[in-house]
């Protein structure tokens, strides 16, 4: 009895174990700070927006690289990039030249997040034609949260719980399918070993890589 006690409780603390990860990575990561955060905000935006859908607004613009802190363009190299319209608020997080490959940089010495001044404005995102599935849900957290006028960095974390949330059902889904034919400590020992911290930091952040790594173990589940 005492052993079948012990199996039941794993899955609920399996479960729970998941969902702190992910609250965890959401607010312990700065906006931003996943690879290309930025760029997938904007295109989560465009996709839900439909400035995706009918056509995108491809352009070519300067390489941009980091030199010394700064964001500089590279001359004579030219990058192919969407341009999406989206309100101000979305930029509301700090700069990640301030601390990118430092992590003793305290975000809090970077330069002000800039305030919303309730305005559309033009950003660029290297992404275009990704699969929409997971821009769609990205953006209408990004709409549903703006709607409710909450203020620019708390819509922004509410995407990246969408993203985490996403990730984590497709994960339990995944333990589900393995609880089926395998005993719950060789079910907890594949999850650990196929989704270590870098594949939640990902999942927690508006970053499709986190949901594709949560997909690939349900594949395999």
């Amino acid at each position: 009895m005492a052993t079948l006690t012990r199996s039941r409780a794993a899955w609920p603390l399996l479960a729970i174990s998941g969902l702190s990860l992910v609250v965890a990575w959401v607010l312990a990561s700065p906006v931003g700070a996943s690879p290309d955060e930025a760029e997938h905000i904007a295109y989560a935006w465009a996709t839900v927006t439909g400035q995706t859908m009918g056509g995108e607004h491809i352009v070519s613009v300067p390489t941009k690289v980091a030199v010394n802190g700064r964001v500089v363009a590279a001359p004579g190299d030219h990058t192919m990039v969407t341009q999406v319209r989206m309100p101000q608020r979305l930029l509301q997080y700090p700069a990640p030249i301030c601390y990118e490959f430092n992590a003793a940089q305290p975000t809090s010495s970077c330069l002000p997040i800039p305030p919303d001044t309730q305005q559309l404005v033009t950003q660029t995102s290297v992404m275009s034609r990704y699969p929409p599935m997971f821009y769609v849900v990205e953006g209408v957290a990004l709409r549903a949260a703006t709607a409710v006028d909450l203020s620019g960095p708390r819509v922004l974390y509410a995407a990246r719980l969408a993203a985490g949330l996403m990730s984590w059902l497709a994960v339990a889904f995944g333990v589900l399918l393995l609880a089926r034919r395998f005993p719950a400590p060789v079910v907890l020992l594949a999850t650990l070993l196929g989704l270590p911290a870098m594949a939640w930091f990902l999942a927690a952040s508006v970053n499709s890589t986190g949901f594709e790594a949560a997909s690939a173990f349900l594949a395999a589940a």
